[in-house]
């Protein structure tokens, strides 16, 4: 087609005759098209599909050279909450790995209340779709951590049950071979709007024959003993199971429930039947009575104890006190207030203090 566009479409010489084309003249402009390509304007693209054209490559670029976190860094924190919740996608895990994990101990996390949920609801989906077809090493751990802040931290913006939701998504996990799963599986099995909820799935975790899930049922029982549940019996049998590592976590996670709170009275029969052969029962039991005397009988027994025996008798007995402002201010008067961070202090640091330096320097009798 000539320049004037004039259609040329049936004049004489247009059509082929062999290998060659006649000349044709173009009866409205004149123009001689001695050639095939002279008959047709070049056709023109916009510029705008060399941009679209250039888009596309500049995207695609780190995706095929393994750079695609270059890009994901750039988008909104909507967009990677999505991406983590909907889709699990893996940069967008890694995003948030990256941003949960060393600012997960602060007061506030590092996402919205609205996006953090977002992020909760996709965990406890992916963790219910890994128990149902059984793969719990699919589990990753920042699900685990998205969903304790959801249920301890914010439970107010949490949706309706979804704590129990959580706890009952858990107990499967109690046999997960990471050590971190089982620990914050057994923390989360506590449904906090109604404890007593959970208890008989955890009650029959610490009959099973894997020692894992024995363990993480201490760990979950200490966590209802917190919420006021009286799981005293079930907790106390653990102290002489078979397994070293079951009888240290039962009878680590009682010494610190002691040492906190005050345990229920059905604690006490059970402690007083307890088979003490095991130095963690042992000790355990000790503790355990302790918290369960009157405060009178309580002053004197940790009088006692500070006065004679073992070090690390002697340490546990302090840091049990210590714990209790008006049993620290009967064992200790001149001891003021404003040195409670020394306290602690010197109970971080008691491998390297003496007892005895300890206790004279808080004027103890």
């Amino acid at each position: 087609m000539p320049a004037c566009r004039y259609a040329l479409a049936g004049l004489p010489g247009v059509e082929r005759e062999g290998n060659q084309y006649e000349p044709v003249t173009c009866p409205e402009c004149g123009h001689a098209a001695a050639k095939r390509v002279k008959l047709f304007r070049r056709r023109r693209r916009p510029a705008w599909l060399v941009l679209v054209a250039v888009g596309i490559a500049v995207l695609c670029e780190p995706l095929f050279f393994g750079n695609a976190r270059r890009v994901y860094d750039y988008l909104p924190d909507s967009a990677i909450v999505q991406l983590h919740a909907k889709l699990n996608d893996e940069y967008a895990r890694r995003i948030v790995d990256d941003t949960l994990q060393p600012k997960f101990r602060v007061v506030r996390a590092p996402f919205s209340d609205a996006h953090m949920i977002t992020l909760a609801k996709g965990a406890i989906a992916r963790i219910e779709r890994a128990n149902t077809v059984g793969e719990p090493q699919r589990i990753n751990r920042t699900d685990l951590l998205i969903l304790s802040w959801a249920k301890s931290w914010h439970p107010a913006h949490a949706p309706p049950a979804f704590g129990s939701r959580v706890a009952r998504a858990m107990p499967p996990l109690f046999a997960h071979p990471d050590e971190f799963v089982r620990f914050y599986a057994a923390w989360l099995s506590c449904d906090f709007d109604d404890p007593a909820s959970t208890i008989a799935a955890i009650v029959d975790a610490h009959d099973d024959p894997d020692p894992r899930v024995r363990a993480a049922a201490a760990e979950s029982l200490f966590t209802h003993l917190c919420e006021g549940q009286d799981v005293a019996e079930a907790f106390v049998l653990l102290f002489n199971d078979a397994d070293p590592d079951v009888r240290a976590a039962a009878s680590n996670r009682l010494r610190v429930y002691a040492m906190r709170h005050d345990p229920p009275a059905s604690l006490g029969p059970a402690l007083e039947a307890l088979d003490t052969a095991h130095r963690e029962a042992s000790r355990a039991q000790a503790i355990g009575l302790l918290a369960l005397l009157p405060a009178d009988a309580q002053l004197e027994a940790c009088r006692a104890r500070l006065r004679s025996g073992r070090s690390e008798r002697r340490w546990e007995a302090l840091l049990f006190a210590s714990h209790r402002p008006d049993l620290t201010s009967a064992l200790f008067p001149a001891w003021g207030e404003d040195r409670h961070e020394d306290l602690q202090t010197w109970l971080r640091d008691r491998r390297r203090q003496r007892i005895d330096d300890v206790l004279a320097a808080l004027g103890f009798e």
